[in-house]
């Protein structure tokens, strides 16, 4: 899973290349760890499993001390420019200290379990981001709004598709290549049978627990964007536009698909809630 390029990016070359990913990590991690006004921070995912390519963003969740708010957002504004100099995209998570320990932060239960579990893959970069952190919706119900909430954005995105830039079509091919991995991690920790955070974890976990069919269209799903990295490779080799297009109009072709898959997976929910 990770990101899809317009040709854009291809012709002109500015593609990450996964040797530059060390050089990033570890100037956030001195510039967060040595920063008063950032309170705890972690890397999450990939880059806190060391499983990531070149598709892969960095991501960060941070916490930050509300009267040191302009500092805070200018250090993670120019640690976003300098991993832009790499092409890569540096997404931080964020919230401020006094709004995590209230019931109103908008870390869900879901994204606690990633952060945790990235923590103990040795993400950790400064404190505990979790600490304090007060209770909001349930786990449940914070699975349900997020299906139910990605189901609308893949609808509305599909909808709109063809009117799009084509760096918001690339955005929303991204999602529809991510949403059936995200929705079988939901569905898994819905019912509490999520047993790791990586790709394979999930695909193994949804295998030994879900009905053949969703399973078979998540292998399907998982295979496709197995073969967009596979382009990608030969992209960056050796561009060649009409390939690539046609490579970006198979992706638009299992849109369908991946919506029907998310609605089945709400269906799972819903016969389990009764």
């Amino acid at each position: 899973m990770g990101k899809v390029f317009t040709w854009i990016e291809i012709a002109r070359g500015t593609l990450p290349r996964c040797e530059d990913f060390p050089k990033i990590l570890a100037r956030v991690r001195e510039v967060l760890a040595e920063e008063p006004s950032i309170a705890a921070a972690a890397f999450c995912g990939s880059v806190a499993r060391g499983d990531y390519n070149f598709r892969s963003d960095i991501d960060c969740v941070v916490t930050y001390r509300p009267e040191d708010a302009l500092k805070a957002f200018k250090i993670m504004q120019m640690l976003t420019l300098f991993a832009a100099k790499y092409y890569v995209h540096l997404s931080f998570v964020v919230c401020d200290t006094r709004l995590l320990k209230s019931r109103m932060h908008h870390f869900r239960p879901t994204f606690v379990e990633h952060v945790s579990v990235s923590i103990e893959a040795g993400g950790c970069i400064k404190g505990d981001p979790l600490q304090d952190i007060g209770d909001s919706v349930t786990n449940r119900e914070g699975i349900e709004e997020y299906l139910r909430y990605k189901m609308h954005k893949l609808q509305e995105g599909y909808a709109s598709y063809y009117a799009g830039h084509p760096t918001e079509q690339a955005k929303f091919l991204q999602k529809v290549l991510e949403a059936p991995n995200h929705a079988a991690r939901m569905v898994l920790s819905w019912q509490e049978l999520l047993n790791g955070d990586s790709k394979a974890e999930i695909l193994a976990s949804y295998a030994a627990n879900m009905p053949i069919p969703l399973v078979a269209s998540l292998h399907a799903h998982s295979e496709f964007d197995k073969k967009y990295t596979e382009e990608m490779k030969r992209q960056r080799d050796l561009p060649d536009m009409p390939a690539y297009n046609a490579m970006l109009n198979r992706i638009v072709s299992v849109v369908p698909p991946v919506i029907d898959f998310v609605a089945e997976n709400l269906f799972v929910i819903e016969g389990s809630a009764r």
